[in-house]
């Protein structure tokens, strides 16, 4: 999306702002998003000591289970 745009920009001033504010957006984005999503393990978190350890196994393995998916999806790529 950022090359199609910048394709189309002929300045380099305004390119670098239009970077600049898809940067911003992306990056408020994303901690909206990060926040968002830690609300509910705030909530159980206040409620028991135990739920919280055990969201956080589940968490570590789900996200461990999907880096080794994508690295064996491309470790012919790699080699």
């Amino acid at each position: 999306m950022v090359v199609l745009t910048a394709s189309v920009i002929h300045s380099a001033g305004l390119g670098v702002l239009y970077l600049a504010v898809f940067g911003t957006g992306a990056i408020a984005g994303m901690a909206s998003l990060s926040m968002l999503m830690a609300l509910p393990s705030q909530y159980l978190t206040s409620r028991t000591a135990r739920t919280m350890r055990f969201l956080s196994l589940v968490v570590g393995l789900l996200t461990t289970a999907l880096g080794l998916r994508i690295l064996l999806a491309n470790a012919g790529q790699l080699l």
